[in-house]
Order: structure tokens, then sequence, then C-alpha cells
């Protein structure tokens, strides 16, 4: 798997916004190798469910983690398991440029790529959906 890299964009300084934070950076380290529940995040971490919650809110709106698939109980309990979009991230910072090379998680790389392809704003938005721009 190749790894992607990005100037200082949009991405870039979401993710080390992310790092940043010690509630975002154990969100994301918690749900790399497998997908979980915002439950079993904050049991497993130890962070307060509503921060938990606010803060997988957040790292999925930007794009870092996404919401790997939707479970409906018996009893009709709704839940969602989550998953980092990507596994690996190395930050540079040479001549007072800022480089972010991330590896996406091979594991959710499918579906990550669909939900980019259904929420991209812009003119190109039908294109990317029809296959014509790869990425």
């Amino acid at each position: 798997m190749e790894s992607v890299t990005r100037d200082v964009s949009s991405t870039s300084s979401l993710i080390l916004r992310a790092l940043g934070d010690e509630f975002s950076r154990r969100i994301l380290a918690s749900a790399i190798a497998a997908g979980k529940t915002v439950q079993e995040i904050s049991n497993e971490q130890s962070i307060s469910l509503s921060t938990c919650y606010d803060k997988v809110g957040q790292l999925v709106d930007d794009g870092l983690m996404i919401l790997e698939t939707r479970v409906v109980t018996m009893t009709g309990k709704r839940y969602g398991v989550y998953r980092t979009s990507f596994s690996d991230a190395t930050v540079k910072f040479s001549s007072g440029e800022i480089e972010v090379e991330t590896k996406p998680n091979a594991a959710v790389l499918g579906k990550l790529h669909n939900t980019w392809l259904s929420y991209s704003p812009g003119p190109d938005n039908e294109k990317r959906r029809n296959g014509a721009v790869t990425f």
C-alpha cells in the first residue's frame, strides 16, 4: 500500500489538530486495528462518553474516522462502529514547510473511497461518482 502525501491543506491541518488533542489522538489510536463503538472506545480509553461522542463526531466530520457499519439490535437499539481512515501518519517539518504523509487504513479503504465520493462537494462531484476522477 502506497502512502499519500499532502501539503499543508485543510486535511493536513485537520490531522495535525487531531493528533495535537489528547482525546482525539487516543480515540484514533484505539480504532486503527478494528472498528469499535463509541462505548467501547470510551471504556477502553477512560474518556467520558459525552466527550467520546463529541470527538468521534468531529473526527468523522473531518474524514479521519469512518462509520464502518451501523448495527441495529433485536430490541431496536442502533449504534455505529467506527474506524480510523488512516493507519499511519508522518509529519515532516523542513525549511518552514509542513508535510503530512498518511497511509490509508487498508481495511476501510473501499468504504472510505465511497464515502469521499458521496460527500465530496464541488462541480466535479458527478465526475468522481462516475469514476472519471481517480485517487
